[in-house]
């Protein structure tokens, strides 16, 4: 959090405004090794994802699109046969 110095009160620190925050967060994830993407999904993809967050509360998109692909690679590596 920044600081200011004043002159009555001396030092105190300042709330990062949301815009300061989501910059921080998205150089934290990119010093991790992490990607920004947008993608564009078909109406059937986007009903299932919804449905898959009503089911995991606890996840965000992020996170089961993560999963999926982790999932799929897996099945691809141990059946290099099957079709996408």
């Amino acid at each position: 959090m920044p600081t200011y110095d004043t002159k009555t009160r001396g030092k105190i620190k300042i709330p990062a405004s949301p815009k300061e925050r989501v910059e921080s967060w998205r150089e934290k994830k990119k010093n991790a090794g992490g990607k920004s993407l947008t993608v564009w999904l078909d109406a059937e993809s986007v009903k299932q994802l919804d449905e898959l967050l009503f089911r995991f509360p606890k996840k965000n998109k992020s996170t089961l699109v993560t999963h999926a692909i982790k999932a799929l690679f897996e099945q691809e590596v141990a059946s290099p046969e099957g079709e996408i």
